[in-house]
């Protein structure tokens, strides 16, 4: 073989390599993701990534250092005095979040004058408010809502400035209805 044709055959040998090399993950999957496509964030996944979002509107406008959060149940959108396991947890997850941030949170189990409902979580009432803001200095309240379609259920979460009644900050998500959450909804 000529030198010209060694150096011919080195560089097809050479562009057939190159050209596996550039194989996309598409083309050759991992074997821990699924061929469908990314895997959803679950539950907490989801909530921590709603809670992170509003952290991150919070810091940019406001200086909350050593403030105070009230954390209220998740409401059903279809019945605002109505919660659940589900709404209680979500409520629970933000919180955990804003704790995890450096974040005051106010332990409202512990509280005499904060509404609780048997069987419904703490929920927000209106005239509870600025009983609650002027005897424990708390700041915002973080509450939410649900509502379930067929198949997903879509989650709105904010933080509400007591002093004033406005938002601060705000999220949206939704997940799949999967039968671990729909038996989270059973009152």
């Amino acid at each position: 073989m000529s030198g010209m044709n060694k150096t011919l055959v080195a560089l097809i040998v050479g562009l057939f390599f190159v050209a596996g090399c550039a194989q996309t993950p598409e083309t050759y999957p991992l074997i821990s993701q699924p061929l469908s496509g990314p895997k959803s964030l679950d539950m907490q996944g989801q909530s921590q990534k709603a809670a992170d979002a509003m952290l991150a509107i919070m810091k940019d406008k406001f200086r909350l250092q050593g403030k105070s959060f009230l954390p209220a149940s998740f409401v059903d959108e279809r019945d605002m005095n109505e919660t659940s396991p589900f709404g209680r947890l979500l409520s629970r997850q933000f919180s955990n979040r804003f704790t995890q941030a450096g974040y005051k949170i106010v332990e409202v189990k512990l509280r005499k004058n904060f509404l609780l409902q048997q069987g419904k979580g703490q929920l927000i009432l209106t005239r509870e408010l600025e009983k609650i803001r002027d005897s424990h200095d708390v700041f915002a309240v973080l509450a939410g809502s649900y509502v379930t379609s067929q198949s997903r259920i879509f989650v709105t979460a904010q933080v509400v400035r007591l002093a004033d009644g406005v938002t601060i900050a705000a999220e949206d998500f939704d997940m799949p209805l999967t039968r671990d959450i729909q038996s989270l909804l059973v009152q």
